[in-house]
């Protein structure tokens, strides 16, 4: 018996442009791949969550 059973997924996609520059490309990422970012993320997460509370039982989990 499974201990928790999957609700639900999104996935987050970001692209950019076909004619964006390299380093336009690279600086974007970065800023992606970073701490500050994912941090920013994981932190949007928690507050939508605290706005719904149907979803105080539910377990979310941000992966890379």
């Amino acid at each position: 018996m499974p201990t928790r059973i999957l609700l639900e997924e999104f996935h987050l996609t970001a692209t950019v442009a076909p004619g964006t520059r390299d380093e336009a490309r690279e600086t974007a990422r970065r800023a992606l791949s970073g701490r500050r970012f994912r941090a920013a993320l994981r932190a949007a997460v928690r507050d939508v969550r605290r706005r719904f509370p149907a979803l105080r039982p539910v377990r979310l989990g941000l992966t890379r």
